[in-house]
C-alpha cells in the first residue's frame, strides 16, 4: 500500500483474486476505487511507491522496477527512475538489523548528537512506514500496528495508538499544506486513512 504525498490516493495491492494480483486505486476522501488494474499471474509480492507529485506509481518487485502507472490506471513505458526517490533529512535513516532478523531499524539523531532507533526490528512492512514532519520537528511511524511520534529535538515519544493488527500492512505521509501526517493502514482488507497533527503542547489523532 502506497499514499500519494496530499493524502487524496491510496493505492492497496491485492493477491489471490481472480486474474491473479490486483493494484486498486481508491480516493481516500469519498472511499471510492477509482481503478482496478490486473496484474498477470503469478506476481504475488511486492511493493506499491508514489512518485514525489503523486501523479503515478510504481510496482516493485524485490527492489525491481516491475511497472509504472499513472493513477488513471495507464501503464507508463517512459518515466524517470530518480522521481521515486525521497529526500531524507541525514538525521533520520533506516537500516538492516542482522542479529535478530530481517527487519529494518528507523533510527533518528537528535539536536544533541545522540542517535535514538525509535523503532523495533519489525516495521508495518511498507515502503513509506516513516515520514518527518517539514521543519523536521517531529518524525512518525507506523511500526507493528502502532502510530508513534517522536520529538526530533531529543528522541521523546509525544504519542502512540494501536490503529490496527501488528500484522496489517499501512503507510505514511506528511501533508505540508495542513501541517499533518496523514496514514492509511488495512484493517480487515479496507484501507482507512486518518490523519496525526502535532502543534506545540497538542497532539491529536482524526
Amino acid at each position: 500500500m502506497t499514499l500519494s504525498p496530499d493524502g487524496h490516493t491510496v493505492v492497496v495491492g491485492c493477491y489471490g483474486l481472480p486474474g491473479g494480483c490486483h493494484v486498486f486505486v481508491v480516493d481516500t476522501a469519498q472511499g471510492e476505487t477509482l481503478r482496478d488494474i490486473e496484474l498477470p499471474s503469478p506476481i504475488r509480492d511486492g511493493t506499491l511507491r508514489f512518485n514525489r507529485a503523486g501523479t503515478r506509481f510504481r510496482v516493485e518487485i524485490w527492489d525491481e522496477f516491475y511497472k509504472v502507472f499513472g493513477t488513471d490506471g495507464t501503464e507508463i513505458d517512459n518515466f524517470d527512475r530518480a522521481e521515486f526517490s525521497y529526500s531524507t533529512t541525514p538525521r533520520l535513516w533506516e537500516k538492516q538489523v542482522f542479529k535478530i532478523g530481517w527487519g529494518r531499524g528507523l533510527y533518528l539523531k537528535d539536536d544533541g548528537g545522540r542517535t535514538h532507533r525509535l523503532t523495533t526490528d519489525n516495521y508495518s512492512g511498507s515502503f513509506g512506514y516513516f515520514a518527518a514532519s517539514k521543519d523536521v520537528k517531529y518524525v512518525a511511524a507506523l511500526a507493528e500496528g502502532e502510530i508513534v511520534a517522536w520529538r526530533a529535538s531529543d528522541g521523546g515519544e509525544v504519542f502512540r495508538q494501536r490503529v490496527a493488527k501488528a500484522t496489517e500492512g499501512g503507510c505514511i505521509t506528511f501533508d505540508p499544506t495542513q501541517n499533518r501526517f496523514l496514514f492509511a493502514v488495512n484493517e480487515k482488507e479496507i484501507a482507512h486513512l486518518r490523519a496525526l497533527v502535532i502543534e506545540p503542547g497538542q497532539v491529536s489523532d482524526k
